[in-house]
Protein backbone atom coordinates (compact mmCIF):
# COMPACT_ATOMS: atom_id res chain seq x y z
CA UNK A 1 0.00 0.00 0.00
CA UNK A 2 1.36 3.42 -0.98
CA UNK A 3 1.74 6.37 1.39
CA UNK A 4 -1.01 8.11 -0.57
CA UNK A 5 -3.44 5.25 -0.01
CA UNK A 6 -2.53 5.10 3.70
CA UNK A 7 -3.23 8.82 4.03
CA UNK A 8 -6.62 8.53 2.32
CA UNK A 9 -7.65 5.55 4.47
CA UNK A 10 -6.56 7.37 7.63
CA UNK A 11 -8.66 10.41 6.73
CA UNK A 12 -11.64 8.25 5.77
CA UNK A 13 -11.44 6.38 9.09
CA UNK A 14 -11.39 9.65 11.06
CA UNK A 15 -14.38 10.99 9.14
CA UNK A 16 -16.23 7.72 9.67
CA UNK A 17 -15.67 7.92 13.43
CA UNK A 18 -16.84 11.53 13.54
CA UNK A 19 -20.03 10.68 11.65
CA UNK A 20 -20.73 7.67 13.86
CA UNK A 21 -20.20 9.76 17.01
CA UNK A 22 -22.64 12.35 15.69
CA UNK A 23 -25.16 9.60 14.93
CA UNK A 24 -24.95 8.36 18.51
CA UNK A 25 -25.84 11.86 19.66
CA UNK A 26 -28.81 11.89 17.29
CA UNK A 27 -30.07 8.56 18.68
CA UNK A 28 -29.58 9.77 22.27
CA UNK A 29 -31.58 12.91 21.53
CA UNK A 30 -34.37 10.84 19.96
CA UNK A 31 -34.53 8.61 23.04
CA UNK A 32 -34.60 11.73 25.23
CA UNK A 33 -37.82 12.78 23.47
CA UNK A 34 -39.65 9.81 25.02
CA UNK A 35 -41.64 11.29 27.92
CA UNK A 36 -44.75 10.66 29.93
CA UNK A 37 -46.77 13.86 29.92
CA UNK A 38 -50.41 14.60 30.70
CA UNK A 39 -51.34 10.98 31.15
CA UNK A 40 -49.94 9.86 27.81
CA UNK A 41 -46.63 8.73 26.42
CA UNK A 42 -44.83 10.98 23.93
CA UNK A 43 -42.35 9.57 21.42
CA UNK A 44 -40.36 11.12 18.56
CA UNK A 45 -41.74 11.20 15.01
CA UNK A 46 -40.63 7.76 13.76
CA UNK A 47 -40.63 8.73 10.08
CA UNK A 48 -38.41 11.73 10.78
CA UNK A 49 -36.25 9.57 13.05
CA UNK A 50 -35.68 7.12 10.18
CA UNK A 51 -34.68 9.99 7.90
CA UNK A 52 -32.17 11.22 10.46
CA UNK A 53 -30.65 7.76 10.80
CA UNK A 54 -30.27 7.23 7.05
CA UNK A 55 -28.98 10.78 6.48
CA UNK A 56 -25.63 9.81 8.00
CA UNK A 57 -24.91 7.77 4.85
CA UNK A 58 -25.18 10.67 2.41
CA UNK A 59 -23.44 13.05 4.84
CA UNK A 60 -20.55 10.61 5.24
CA UNK A 61 -20.17 9.99 1.51
CA UNK A 62 -20.10 13.76 0.82
CA UNK A 63 -17.36 14.21 3.42
CA UNK A 64 -15.40 11.31 1.92
CA UNK A 65 -15.66 12.80 -1.57
CA UNK A 66 -14.64 16.26 -0.41
CA UNK A 67 -11.61 14.94 1.51
CA UNK A 68 -10.56 12.62 -1.32
CA UNK A 69 -10.71 15.45 -3.86
CA UNK A 70 -8.76 17.72 -1.50
CA UNK A 71 -5.99 15.14 -1.05
CA UNK A 72 -5.73 14.26 -4.74
CA UNK A 73 -5.59 17.93 -5.73
CA UNK A 74 -2.26 18.18 -3.87
CA UNK A 75 -0.75 15.02 -5.38
CA UNK A 76 1.40 14.54 -8.45
CA UNK A 77 0.93 10.76 -8.40
CA UNK A 78 -2.21 8.78 -9.17
CA UNK A 79 -3.77 5.69 -7.60
CA UNK A 80 -2.07 2.39 -8.35
CA UNK A 81 -4.11 -0.74 -9.00
CA UNK A 82 -3.38 -1.96 -5.47
CA UNK A 83 -4.45 1.41 -4.00
CA UNK A 84 -7.60 1.39 -6.10
CA UNK A 85 -8.73 -2.04 -4.89
CA UNK A 86 -7.85 -1.32 -1.25
CA UNK A 87 -9.92 1.87 -1.30
CA UNK A 88 -12.77 0.11 -3.08
CA UNK A 89 -12.75 -2.61 -0.42
CA UNK A 90 -12.76 -0.04 2.38
CA UNK A 91 -15.67 1.83 0.82
CA UNK A 92 -17.60 -1.43 0.37
CA UNK A 93 -17.19 -2.30 4.06
CA UNK A 94 -17.88 1.21 5.31
CA UNK A 95 -21.08 1.48 3.28
CA UNK A 96 -22.31 -2.10 3.71
CA UNK A 97 -25.98 -2.81 4.42
CA UNK A 98 -25.17 -4.89 7.51
CA UNK A 99 -23.75 -1.82 9.19
CA UNK A 100 -26.85 0.35 8.83
CA UNK A 101 -30.00 -1.77 8.42
CA UNK A 102 -30.44 -2.69 12.10
CA UNK A 103 -30.07 0.86 13.40
CA UNK A 104 -33.78 1.56 13.21
CA UNK A 105 -34.44 -1.60 15.19
CA UNK A 106 -31.93 -0.43 17.82
CA UNK A 107 -33.73 2.91 18.00
CA UNK A 108 -37.07 1.18 18.59
CA UNK A 109 -35.57 -1.08 21.27
CA UNK A 110 -34.36 2.01 23.09
CA UNK A 111 -37.80 3.59 22.90
CA UNK A 112 -39.40 0.41 24.24
CA UNK A 113 -37.00 0.39 27.19
CA UNK A 114 -37.67 4.06 27.93
CA UNK A 115 -41.45 3.51 27.81
CA UNK A 116 -41.10 0.49 30.10
CA UNK A 117 -39.57 2.72 32.77
CA UNK A 118 -42.95 4.38 33.10
CA UNK A 119 -44.55 0.99 33.66
CA UNK A 120 -46.06 1.00 30.18
CA UNK A 121 -45.71 -1.11 27.05
CA UNK A 122 -44.82 0.44 23.71
CA UNK A 123 -47.55 -0.27 21.14
CA UNK A 124 -45.61 -0.81 17.88
CA UNK A 125 -48.83 -1.26 15.89
CA UNK A 126 -50.28 2.05 17.03
CA UNK A 127 -47.15 3.90 15.98
CA UNK A 128 -46.80 1.99 12.66
CA UNK A 129 -43.29 0.79 13.44
CA UNK A 130 -43.28 -1.86 10.68
CA UNK A 131 -44.21 0.69 8.02
CA UNK A 132 -41.51 3.15 9.01
CA UNK A 133 -38.98 0.33 9.38
CA UNK A 134 -39.66 -0.66 5.76
CA UNK A 135 -39.32 2.95 4.58
CA UNK A 136 -36.06 3.24 6.48
CA UNK A 137 -34.67 0.06 4.91
CA UNK A 138 -35.53 1.26 1.40
CA UNK A 139 -33.93 4.64 2.11
CA UNK A 140 -30.78 3.02 3.47
CA UNK A 141 -30.36 0.70 0.48
CA UNK A 142 -30.85 3.56 -1.99
CA UNK A 143 -28.48 5.87 -0.09
CA UNK A 144 -25.80 3.17 0.12
CA UNK A 145 -26.03 2.44 -3.60
CA UNK A 146 -25.63 6.14 -4.45
CA UNK A 147 -22.75 6.56 -1.98
CA UNK A 148 -20.78 3.56 -3.23
CA UNK A 149 -21.37 4.44 -6.87
CA UNK A 150 -20.31 8.09 -6.49
CA UNK A 151 -17.19 7.21 -4.49
CA UNK A 152 -16.09 4.46 -6.88
CA UNK A 153 -16.64 6.78 -9.83
CA UNK A 154 -14.42 9.35 -8.17
CA UNK A 155 -11.73 6.74 -7.55
CA UNK A 156 -11.75 5.78 -11.22
CA UNK A 157 -10.98 9.37 -12.20
CA UNK A 158 -7.66 9.13 -10.36
CA UNK A 159 -6.79 5.56 -11.29
CA UNK A 160 -4.03 4.86 -13.80
CA UNK A 161 -1.14 6.88 -15.14
CA UNK A 162 -1.32 10.39 -16.51
CA UNK A 163 0.21 9.08 -19.75
CA UNK A 164 -2.80 6.82 -20.19
CA UNK A 165 -5.16 9.73 -19.66
CA UNK A 166 -3.21 11.92 -22.05
CA UNK A 167 -3.45 9.21 -24.70
CA UNK A 168 -7.20 9.03 -24.23
CA UNK A 169 -7.51 12.80 -24.44
CA UNK A 170 -5.56 12.78 -27.70
CA UNK A 171 -8.03 10.34 -29.21
CA UNK A 172 -11.19 11.91 -27.83
CA UNK A 173 -11.15 15.59 -28.58
CA UNK A 174 -13.63 17.21 -26.17
CA UNK A 175 -14.76 20.25 -28.13
CA UNK A 176 -18.19 21.72 -28.87
CA UNK A 177 -19.43 20.24 -32.13
CA UNK A 178 -22.52 18.68 -33.62
CA UNK A 179 -21.79 15.22 -32.16
CA UNK A 180 -20.54 16.51 -28.81
CA UNK A 181 -17.22 14.59 -28.88
CA UNK A 182 -14.73 14.65 -31.74
CA UNK A 183 -12.53 11.64 -32.47
CA UNK A 184 -9.00 12.21 -33.67
CA UNK A 185 -8.66 9.23 -36.03
CA UNK A 186 -4.97 9.87 -36.73
CA UNK A 187 -4.24 9.67 -32.99
CA UNK A 188 -6.41 6.58 -32.68
CA UNK A 189 -4.58 4.81 -35.51
CA UNK A 190 -1.19 5.74 -34.06
CA UNK A 191 -2.17 4.18 -30.72
CA UNK A 192 -3.40 0.96 -32.33
CA UNK A 193 -0.61 0.70 -34.91
CA UNK A 194 2.62 2.29 -33.58
CA UNK A 195 4.92 3.77 -36.21
CA UNK A 196 7.53 1.05 -35.83
CA UNK A 197 4.93 -1.63 -36.56
CA UNK A 198 3.57 0.12 -39.64
CA UNK A 199 6.95 0.10 -41.40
Amino acid sequence: MSDLCSLILKKFTLLDRECEAELKNVISNLHAEVKYDGGRICIPDLKNAGNLLSKVISDKSKLFLKEFERIMSTQETRLSQDDFFKLQTYIGKTFSEERYIRRYEILIKGIEMKVARYGLKFDSGKYRVDLYATLYEVSVKNSLAVAVSSLNTELELYFGSKNTLNSVNEVFDIKPNVMGIGINFNALISKIFPANKRR
